[in-house]
């Protein structure tokens, strides 16, 4: 069951890199522009959801974070 959800998983990464990488590539002008948008775009994207899926657990010390983890699943 973890190797079919692994794939579908890696799948689904793939597919969504795809569309987002063909969707930047039609905004090509000449430029690096799109480019760097992009990377900076889905950058911050990328940071605001760790960001809120952590929430701020990342910026503990570890003992702060252990305890931090050892309610989460409760």
């Amino acid at each position: 069951l973890a190797g079919t959800a692994a794939s579908v998983q890696g799948f689904i990464t793939t597919i969504g890199g795809a569309l987002f990488g063909f969707y930047i590539g039609q905004l090509f002008d000449g430029t690096t522009v799109p480019l760097t948008l992009g990377f900076a775009g889905f950058g911050i994207a990328g940071l605001i959801a760790v960001l809120i899926t952590e929430k701020g657990r990342m910026f503990q010390s570890g003992a702060g974070a252990a305890d931090a983890m050892a309610g989460a699943g409760h």
